[in-house]
């Protein structure tokens, strides 16, 4: 026996049936056909209904538990709500603000740390220089001690040492005699070029000034060049220091005022450590100080702290 199917379309109607109408089935199929049209229709559209619920209750036990969820949301969303939440952020960062403004303070104020490298070279006695009358623009050594490296060396005298650079500008120059040991650990003296600092390795002991139009034709001999002695003397070395080397350390942050402490602490050094000797800050100042070496050691590596925590 064949069964009447259904299809998913709705009618809201179904035909009268009259009392004239055939008694047979071509009279009733096309209504029942029309109701099982609409329950087919009625059952997809439940189903749709049904799966729209489930999702709308994204995982709760039923749509009444995620409506008291939703209603509580949004309770939280009212302008009172938002207003404390708000104020609530606002509070949390500014509490944070003050904390990061507070470490980096600690960090960068109240401690402030570096390393320095303080070079202890000098002359205990003689090695000055003088004009050459042998050679044109030399310069002459005359015997005599320097420490560095944490000893003392001895210079012998030596004529037409140091070559001093003739001068083709339109003003005046300056450049510098100094002492140094070579690759082979003997004493040698040596002119900078004009306008050069002294090499690293170098021990400074004269600057020369040279004028404009110096040169081996003006001025031969350095008849016109001064020659300004610049020796650090220590003639008691390494026992008593009369000018003691120093490096000048700026702050990277200016203090209230000098009321800071510094500690140090010694990395490396030439020379024996006992010689490194003692460590004394002065010219304090809010905006730096100096850290004097009162020992013989020579490229003295020191790491320093400065601490001012009441600020």
């Amino acid at each position: 026996m064949a069964n009447l199917t259904g299809s998913a379309s709705y009618q809201g109607y179904v035909r009268r049936l009259e009392t004239t109408d055939p008694k047979h089935p071509d009279t009733w199929n096309p209504n029942y056909q029309t109701l099982i049209n609409n329950d087919v229709y009625l059952k997809q559209e439940q189903n749709a209904v049904k799966s729209e619920i489930v999702a709308a209750r994204e995982g709760e036990t039923s749509l009444d538990v995620r409506l008291d969820g939703m209603q509580s949301s949004i309770e939280g969303l009212d302008p009172d709500m938002q207003n404390m939440v708000i104020t609530s952020i606002m509070a949390a960062l500014d509490a944070a603000g003050l904390a990061n403004r507070e470490l980096e303070r600690w960090k960068n104020v109240r401690i402030q740390e570096g390393e320095i490298t303080i070079l202890n070279r000098g002359v205990v006695s003689g090695c000055t220089v003088s004009k050459s009358t042998t050679a044109t623009r030399n310069l002459n050594l005359a015997a005599g001690k320097f420490f560095a490296h944490g000893r003392t060396y001895s210079a012998d005298a030596m004529d037409n040492t140091a070559n001093v650079p003739s001068n083709e500008g339109a003003a005046a120059e300056t450049c510098y005699a100094y002492l140094y040991i070579d690759g082979s650990g003997n004493v040698q003296c040596n002119c900078t070029a004009l306008g050069e600092a002294v090499p690293d390795d170098g021990i400074e002991i004269a600057s020369l000034n040279v004028p404009a139009g110096s040169d081996e034709t003006t001025a031969p001999y350095l008849e016109d060049v001064t020659i300004t002695d610049t020796r650090r003397l220590e003639p008691q070395w390494p026992n008593v220091f009369q000018n003691p080397a120093y490096e000048y350390i700026a702050l990277g942050y200016i203090l209230p005022d000098a009321e800071y402490a510094v500690h140090h602490e010694i990395v490396s050094c030439e020379g024996g450590r006992e010689q490194v000797g003692d460590l004394l800050t002065q010219d304090r100042l809010k905006n730096g100080f100096k850290l004097y070496l009162a020992g013989a050691a020579d490229a003295v590596q020191i790491r320093y702290t400065v601490r001012r925590t009441d600020i």
